[in-house]
């Protein structure tokens, strides 16, 4: 099983939640809605993180939808490694399709290679969980920073999210870019 959370941030377009809700049944999963907190959206990830105790965690935002298979083939491919991840489709706000998210790299390398749907290793969570408090954003990247270098992430080849592309997606705020550098810095260390 995997705990998996969404969390709220207040606003939600009431009808792609549902879509998000109504997408993650039928998986091997236990589901936490968990309400955001205002400008710590890590402390938030890591306080729903902490309500489960599956040994792999993941999310899903409330404006995107999970494939069907996508967290099974997670779990069949994680093996030893410190977590798996699926490719994902880009959509537009109506569902249409706009194409596959193709990044270059590695997890390690570039945050968004493993963007969804992406688990970790509950035990890499908890080891990260102070680095993670210490600053306001890129809680995933970093987990998935953290368990490339600490087990490997190993992809599915699995298509399993689609990614609603807004106005309001998070990728496209500022503290991307500090929150990159956060995670180049924490592979360093990692690797040392």
């Amino acid at each position: 099983m995997i705990d998996v959370h969404v969390l709220l941030r207040g606003g939600e377009n009431h009808l792609w939640l549902m879509e998000c809700l109504n997408s993650l049944q039928g998986h091997p999963i236990n589901l936490f809605v968990e309400p955001g907190i205002e400008g710590d959206l890590n402390k938030a990830r890591i306080d729903a993180i902490g309500k489960g105790s599956a040994e792999f965690v993941s999310f899903a935002d409330p404006d995107d939808i999970v494939m069907p298979g996508a967290f099974q083939a997670c779990l069949d491919a994680v093996g030893d490694h410190g977590g798996a991840y699926t490719r994902e489709l880009l959509i537009r706000e109506d569902g249409s399709m706009i194409g596959e998210n193709k990044q270059p790299g590695t997890p390690r390398t570039n945050p968004m290679v493993a963007h969804h749907v992406v688990m970790v290793r509950r035990s890499i969570a908890v080891r990260m969980e102070p680095l993670i408090r210490q600053h306001k954003f890129g809680c995933w990247w970093m987990l998935c920073a953290a368990a490339d270098v600490l087990g490997g992430m190993q992809p599915t080849g699995t298509l399993g999210y689609k990614w609603r592309m807004h106005r309001n997606n998070s990728f496209v705020r500022p503290q991307n870019r500090v929150a990159r550098e956060v995670v180049a810095e924490l592979v360093r260390g990692l690797e040392a």
